[in-house]
């Protein structure tokens, strides 16, 4: 079995190297929440704190996908406007206006240079890498927490019809609180 962490940290400093892009802390989140409380009892507090810190990650990964596909989309609309002011057809300029993705992406290929086509193309990559990865990260630490946190309850002497009440839906995946 591959160790996700081992995988978070080779990407991290082979493939990442140079990029600003956010990367959700999985082996931070797994130390602090999962290794810590393999012996020590989980509380409430700490299941709040998991729980903030997972929808921090959240939010620095949605915020930072974000930032970067506008970065992406104003390189491309950017050459088409320059490519428009180069060219002085009046067809030409009303043709970038209103475009769908795809077709803009076609206009930036064919006004691009080769080494600008490729730049946006590693940038592409790299932004849907890391989307992965945190995808990824986010889903394998609840899923380990909340492994343990069912663990816990057991051990407590909790039966499986308590635990069950007192865990989330399993497809909603942004409250770990247990009811009280």
């Amino acid at each position: 079995m591959v160790k996700f962490g081992r995988h978070i940290q080779f990407y991290l400093e082979n493939e990442h190297k140079g990029s600003d892009l956010y990367i959700v802390p999985y082996n931070n989140l797994r130390d602090e929440f999962i290794s810590a409380y393999q012996s020590k009892p989980i509380t409430q507090t700490c299941i709040e704190q998991f729980e903030s810190e997972v929808r921090s990650s959240i939010q620095n990964a949605t915020v930072d996908f974000q930032r970067a596909m506008t970065n992406v989309w104003s390189q491309v609309f950017a050459k088409l406007v320059e490519s428009n002011h180069d060219d002085n057809s009046a067809a030409k300029k009303t043709q970038a206006r209103g475009v769908t993705p795809d077709l803009a992406l076609r206009m930036y290929i064919s006004n691009a240079t080769v080494d600008e086509s490729k730049g946006l193309l590693k940038t592409v990559r790299d932004i849907h890498a890391a989307a992965l990865i945190n995808a990824e990260a986010l889903r394998k630490i609840v899923k380990k927490f909340e492994k343990q946190v069912h663990e816990h309850e057991q051990h407590l002497g909790g039966n499986d019809d308590d635990t069950n009440s007192n865990r989330t839906n399993e497809g909603d995946k942004n409250s770990f609180s247990k009811k009280k």
